[in-house]
Order: structure tokens, then C-alpha cells, then sequence
């Protein structure tokens, strides 16, 4: 039984979810008034008379603004302040179906996102696909000394350059945009400039060495692109993945991963200072270093390179890409796991639960199975694994107590006739227990119902 199906379910039962909870997965679309932008990720609407704050990926409009970021608030203000939008909402944030007062952990705000983009860059080898990778100053304030893909924030630059884009029909204004800041950080961080001539020569090495990639070029990307004439590849880059930042971190950033076919006229060269040692490197060779701790990479960059791997050809990776979606979204969640951080993602079992526990990203929650204890969940849910491992039950059998010691307490899905499973949640519930819920009646769910 899907988990948070079971604690909502119980939940409601126990008093311990609000009265007006949307369906988990249902989706939400109205309309409403845009009265206040408030950062790069969020603005502030007005629905029903009320001022409600929502994401910006919510907002169903051409012009997609999360894309823009916090550097174009000007010129977000510009497009939706005072205006009425589509908003498409997904019902699925704990925070909204959990009383605060049953949480475990105080309510923490994550850090804003910033809107940025990242591109891999790919070739065809005898040994299969390569993607260009570099490593990251020693300095840098996030992911330092990390390998990763050239990138960097979208800015007001960005837009300006929009009428040297070259764009694909089936290309959103959000993808352009992301896809000149990765150009542009291409450029800037390993010397690969993705752009061609108006007769349609590429730009080839020498071309891009003699442009100023420096931190304070005298002429901006945008004007040195223009003086020479080019127009940037951008309908040759594609969406792979969209990776928004875990919510417990310092820094947090909303990017799509692109991906696009390196020139063949260029060898990319590092700026040696936000990034290193540019290295042509197989995902499974990659992935290899790394797990003997040689080739340090950070979450989001491990499993972007394990689908990666699963491709023979840039051509079949591109082909992939070519529906204008990403192939996936995530936004990790982290618990503990032997006592160090132990990230997921949303398909993955300890998701949910690390969703409901610690809805703003607190690594606080154990992910280790055992038997002996209850694991709370929240102040009115507890979940106790039986020690009944198997092909169906996984590491067990999970039984969930609902509720506290004020209200009693009801038991779902007992588990099998174990007499110390059994004795833990009489235990756990001080034997008052006001009654027992099987969600059905399998030989791992139900036996235990009797006995108890």
C-alpha cells in the first residue's frame, strides 16, 4: 500500500491532517491576479480575496518565468505584476496537509532558488559516448572541487542576447533563454563557443581565443558576438533533465541539464578560475572513478551521468531530448542512512517519507531499517516495520500507529501473527487501542489483526 495513501488516510482518522486536503497527486488549475513578485522562485496572488504564495513554475504562461530568475525581477514585474495568470498546481506539498502542530521538526525556509542552466556537451568515441566535464575551483562556494558540466546563472544579459539565437519551431522562449546562458557560460568557463557565421561557418578555436572571456570583458558576450557577426547554435541544444537544488542547502538553484553535440572545430580550453582540467570522459568511466572516491561529483551529476550511460550515440541521446520535456524532474530529498546523508529521489521508496517527515529538508530522519523500535513520523504517526522481509514485503512489513496517548490510538495494517511485532505496538500504543484498519487481507497485512 503506497505510504502516503496509508498516513492520510490515517491521519484523517487521527485528527492530524486538515479538514480540506486536496487529492495527493490531483492537480489544481485557476485563475488568479499576480499582486507581488517576490523573488526568483515565487510570487504572490490573489485568489478568493486572499493572498496566496505559489511558485513561479506554476504559472501557466508562454513565457514560463521561472526561467528568468532573480537578476530579470524588473523585468518579471513587467510581465505578470497586476495581471491575471493560469496557475497549474500540483497537490502535493506535505505542508499543506499537515497540521504544523503534528510536525517533528520546526518549519525552516529553504533557500531561494536561482534560475540557471547547464550544459553537456557530448562527442561519438570507439568507445562509446564522452561528455565534456570539468572540475571546480577549490574556492568555489558551491561544489567546490566538484566535476562537473559548464554552467552557470541565467541573467538580464541572457534575454538581451535573444535576437542572436537561432531557435528550433518547437523551442519555448524558456528553453532560448536557458539555452544562450549555456552557451555563454560555455564560453566563458572552457572556451567552447557554440555559434556560426552568417555564410554558416561554425567559429572555430582560434576565433574564440581571440574574444575576451574574462570576468569583466571590456565588450559583454552579447556585443562581441554581434561585432563578429554570429548567431548562436541554439536550436542545436536540447532539455535532458531538470534538476532543482535539495532543499537543505546553502545555495539552491532551478536548472534544466542541456544537452548539445560539441563542435568539431573547437577543444575547449578552461578559464582556470572558476573551472579546471577540462577532461573528456565516458559516464560509465565517470561513474567508475568516482565510486573509488578518485572523481568527487555531486548528486544531481552521478544520476544524470547513470542515464547518460544508457545511451550508444549523441544522435540517440538527442533523439531522446527531442519532445522539448525532460526526460525527468527531480528535487532530492536527504535522510540518514548509518548516520551520514543518503540522498533520493521522488521515484524512490524513502521519498515520500522524507517528504512527510521533514517537508523542508531537514537531515534529520532516519532511513535504516529495524525492527525493534517504532520510527516516529509525526507527533501522531509512528511506522513499525515487522520482521517479515521477503520478495513482497521488502525489508517488512510497515505497521503505523496513528494518533497519541491523549486521543488512544489506531493501528493500520498489523502485520502477520508475530508475537513480538504484536507486543511492540501494544507497547508502543500502551494497549489503548481504539481500533485496527487492514488496507486488505494478504498473509503480510492482516493476521495480526486477531491477536492484537
Amino acid at each position: 500500500m503506497n505510504l502516503i495513501r496509508i498516513l492520510i488516510f490515517g491521519a484523517l482518522v487521527g485528527a492530524g491532517i486538515n479538514d480540506a486536503v486536496a487529492k495527493p497527486g490531483s492537480v489544481q488549475r485557476f485563475s488568479a491576479t499576480v499582486i507581488a513578485v517576490l523573488d526568483g522562485d515565487t510570487v504572490l496572488i490573489r485568489r478568493k480575496g486572499k493572498p496566496v504564495k505559489i511558485r513561479l513554475a506554476e504559472i501557466d504562461a508562454p513565457e514560463k518565468v521561472q526561467a528568468f530568475g532573480e537578476a530579470s525581477k524588473q523585468s518579471l514585474s513587467g510581465m505578470v505584476l497586476g495581471k491575471e495568470v493560469r496557475v497549474v498546481s500540483q497537490a502535493v506539498d506535505n505542508r499543506t496537509m499537515v497540521r504544523p502542530t503534528q510536525l517533528l521538526h520546526p518549519p525552516r525556509e529553504p533557500a531561494p532558488l536561482r534560475a540557471a542552466a547547464t550544459l553537456l556537451l557530448l562527442r561519438d568515441s570507439a568507445q562509446g559516448i564522452e561528455v565534456l566535464m570539468t572540475r571546480r575551483s577549490a574556492a568555489a562556494s558551491f561544489a567546490p572541487n566538484a566535476y562537473v558540466f559548464p554552467g552557470g546563472r541565467i541573467d538580464d544579459a541572457d534575454l538581451a542576447a535573444r535576437t542572436l539565437a537561432k531557435r528550433r519551431r518547437t523551442q519555448s522562449r524558456v528553453q532560448l533563454i536557458q539555452s544562450i546562458a549555456a552557451v555563454r557560460e560555455s564560453f566563458e568557463e572552457l572556451g567552447v563557443l557554440l555559434a556560426h557565421h552568417a555564410d554558416g561557418r561554425p567559429v572555430t578555436s582560434a576565433e574564440v581565443a581571440a574574444m575576451d572571456r574574462g570576468s569583466t570583458p571590456a565588450a559583454s558576450f552579447t556585443e562581441q558576438c554581434r561585432a563578429r557577426g554570429l548567431t548562436l547554435d541554439c536550436d542545436r541544444i536540447y532539455t535532458l533533465a531538470h534538476w532543482i537544488t535539495d532543499r537543505d542547502l546553502p545555495k539552491r538553484f532551478d536548472v534544466p541539464f542541456l544537452v548539445a553535440r560539441m563542435p568539431d572545430e573547437q577543444v575547449p580550453l578552461a578559464d582556470d578560475a572558476e573551472q579546471f582540467e577540462p577532461e573528456w570522459v565516458r559516464p560509465a568511466d565517470a561513474l567508475e572513478r568516482h565510486a573509488r572516491q578518485g572523481f568527487f561529483m555531486i548528486f544531481p551529476t552521478v544520476r544524470t551521468l547513470e542515464r547518460l550511460a544508457g545511451y550508444d550515440t549523441v544522435d540517440a541521446v538527442l533523439r531522446a531530448c527531442a519532445g522539448e520535456k525532460p526526460l525527468w524532474t527531480s528535487s532530492p530529498r536527504a535522510g540518514l542512512l548509518g548516520g551520514k546523508p543518503s540522498r533520493h529521489m521522488e521515484h524512490e521508496p524513502p521519498y515520500g517519507e522524507l517528504a512527510l517527515v521533514c517537508p523542508d529538508g531537514q537531515i534529520v530522519h532516519p532511513l535504516d531499517w529495524q525492527n525493534e523500535q517504532p520510527v516516529p513520523l509525526l507527533k501522531n504517526v509512528q511506522r513499525l516495520t515487522a520482521p517479515n522481509p521477503g520478495a513482497m514485503t521488502g525489508p517488512g512489513t510497515n505497521s503505523y500507529i496513528v494518533g497519541d496517548a491523549a486521543t488512544g490510538y489506531i493501528v493500520i495494517d498489523p502485520g502477520p501473527n508475530d508475537f513480538d511485532h504484536i507486543g511492540r505496538l501494544w507497547r508502543a500504543t500502551g494497549g489503548d487501542i481504539r481500533m485496527i484498519v487492514c488496507t486488505h487481507s494478504h498473509a503480510d497485512h492482516s493476521p495480526g489483526a486477531a491477536p492484537l
